[in-house]
């Protein structure tokens, strides 16, 4: 998923192997302001009834729970990289709107089975306009129950698979 460059290049940033991520090799390799910026970043969002997450929720878990991991501990951060059992969920999640990012079109398409994920659907709502492969970046405006999504960039001739 991207760890291992994003390491390498932390490690060349600091000057020095390293074979995994500690708080020494970030604050050498960010500073110590971004470092404490990332660590007070929160997991979510939510206004009125719409909540904004980077991954998802697991709908079998307690919400605020979930939400309440640690980012700094991976593994338990389900919340920002959560897929299966997400995005494959079509039951809802009891009036909540879940704004999420994090899996690019292509990829949302193999687990959801949606043709497009900037769709609403079992109280879900996908904005991940895969970037990086596509040029397209996606938002939406959301009011009074009712929302539109929004696509800006120039699409790439031929955006490479996400293998993943």
């Amino acid at each position: 998923m991207g760890g291992q460059k994003l390491l390498d290049q932390m490690a060349a940033r600091a000057g020095h192997a390293a074979t995994h991520a500690d708080q020494a090799l970030l604050k050498e390799a960010l500073g110590e302001d971004v470092v404490h910026r990332l660590q007070a970043m929160r997991s979510h969002v939510r206004l009125g009834n719409t909540l904004f997450v980077h991954g998802g929720l697991d709908p079998h878990a307690d919400p605020d729970e979930f939400l309440a991991r640690p980012w700094l501990i991976f593994t338990e951060a389900r919340w920002a990289w959560i897929n299966h059992g997400f995005l494959d969920w079509k039951q809802g999640f009891g009036g909540t709107l879940v704004v999420h990012g994090h899996t690019p079109p292509d990829k949302h398409k193999a687990i959801s089975g949606m043709d497009d994920p900037h769709l609403f659907e079992g109280d879900r709502l996908g904005l991940d306009g895969g970037s990086a492969r596509t040029g397209v970046v996606t938002a939406a405006e959301i009011q009074d129950g009712r929302y539109r999504i929004l696509k800006a960039g120039t699409p790439f001739e031929n955006p490479e698979p996400s293998g993943e």
